[in-house]
């Protein structure tokens, strides 16, 4: 389990998305190993934003309860919302019985006729290419995850999960299929990969691979209940900035970039340089959606 994903130990989440002017307002439903986490995302030029967090106390979840929510919540559902998953811990896998599970949320997400947006950081979303390419004639974006350009960071940072290029077979993979793909350079975390140089070479490469977007994680957040874990794993992984974590964490649960402003103008400056959307196409809803 890489660092990001074990902040909250995520098995499924499951987002539903409002649009408000100029962005979008995202609600989690985590399933982890302790319970339900809801948290609220915003996604906007040209970054993700991450904000509050929160528990209830609900325990003992089974991927079968997340789904009967699911199904739940997109009964309830009447308005342009889009429906997503991922963005919070990897999802997708080899077992048998997770990609069973995720293809039977696909094709709950496919009848209900609501529009989807799915992160990923493995080629096992592959195994899912057909019913994707069903979803993608409504809308469906997908976003490959690469935190570095790197490998041998990326073998530090997310042991055992694919490296560069394979993530970049998956944006391949995906264009061939006509299933929008983009890339999102997450997660970015100060003095380690969110750098301008990281950045950089990671629009780049989205570019060069034909993503049809590249977006970015602006802020990096660990939950209260995380941060032991967190900096076990930072002290294991990075412990020349371990006494720099444990500092900025002690005081906030977020820890933002000297380097933002830097940052945001070389991803601006070679997005446009290189012709690259800076987000997914817009979503343009019909007059009422299908009813589930």
């Amino acid at each position: 389990m890489f660092i990001f994903a074990c902040f909250y130990g995520a098995k499924f989440v499951k987002i539903t998305v409002k649009k408000n002017e100029n962005c979008y307002i995202m609600k989690i439903l985590t399933s982890t190993d302790n319970g339900f986490a809801y948290s609220k995302f915003t996604l906007n030029f040209p970054q993700i934003q991450h904000s509050e967090i929160f528990s209830i106390s609900n325990k003992n979840i089974t991927f079968s309860d997340v789904e009967k929510n699911l199904k739940k919540e997109l009964k309830r559902i009447k308005t342009k919302e889009i429906i997503s998953f991922g963005f919070d811990g990897e999802v997708f896998s080899d077992d048998e019985n997770v990609v069973k599970n995720i293809d039977n949320m696909l094709i709950t997400l496919k009848q209900s006729g609501f529009p989807l947006m799915i992160a990923t950081s493995t080629d096992s979303i592959l195994k899912h290419i057909d019913i994707l390419k069903q979803l993608s004639k409504n809308y469906c974006q997908i976003f490959v995850k690469i935190p570095s350009f790197d490998d041998s960071v990326l073998q530090i940072f997310q042991p055992g999960f694919p490296l560069l290029q394979q993530r970049l077979d998956v944006v391949k993979q995906l264009n061939i299929n006509n299933i929008s793909v983009g890339v999102y350079i997450s997660p970015l975390l100060p003095e380690i990969n969110c750098n301008a140089e990281n950045v950089e070479k990671l629009v780049e490469f989205s570019a060069q691979n034909n993503a049809a977007f590249v977006m970015y994680q602006k802020k990096f957040t660990v939950l209260d209940n995380a941060k032991e874990n967190f900096l076990r794993n930072i002290e294991l992984r990075f412990p020349q900035v371990f006494d720099y974590y444990r500092n900025q964490l002690s005081v906030k649960n977020d820890v933002k970039s000297n380097a933002f402003m830097e940052i945001s103008n070389v991803f601006v400056r070679t997005a446009s340089k290189l012709g690259i959307a800076t987000r997914p196409k817009e979503f343009n809803p019909p007059k009422q959606l299908s009813l589930f």
